[in-house]
């Protein structure tokens, strides 16, 4: 019995991330993008990359979640939280720009009439239509 060379496994590919979280502070607001799918696999890590900028909030606090293209049950219990949080703060958290998929999922929950939800015709800073 003869062993044969075995070349090198290609390497694997890069895991694409399932929620991509980008955080901005301006002076009056804090702005987070979110892209993806908001979930019990990903709320975790969003939850551990906000809380400690809701503990240094300045202004309101808008999540724009136009590019959430999934949200569970465990990504509207996360919203719910950061909002008390950030209310209890004296602060207003805004979500703005839900595509119409996610807004229903509000909308059946009755969350709609306990977040400030913005749809994309609107600016999240101004609570006005977007000149364009």
């Amino acid at each position: 019995m003869t062993l044969k060379e075995v070349p090198p496994a290609e390497p694997m590919p890069k895991a694409v991330p399932l929620l991509e979280i980008s955080l901005g502070h301006m002076e009056d607001q804090t702005l987070v993008v979110l892209a993806g799918e908001l979930d019990e696999s990903t709320a975790p890590t969003l939850r551990a990359e906000l809380l400690p900028a809701i503990e240094h909030i300045r202004g309101e606090f808008v999540l724009d979640i136009e590019k959430v293209t999934f949200l569970d049950s465990t990504g509207l219990g996360l919203f719910v939280s950061l909002h008390k949080r950030i209310e209890a703060l004296g602060s207003a958290l805004i979500i703005f720009a839900p595509n119409p998929m996610v807004r229903h999922t509000f909308e059946i929950t009755g969350l709609t009439g306990v977040l400030t939800i913005l749809p994309a015709t609107l600016d999240a800073t101004e609570d006005r239509p977007v000149s364009t």
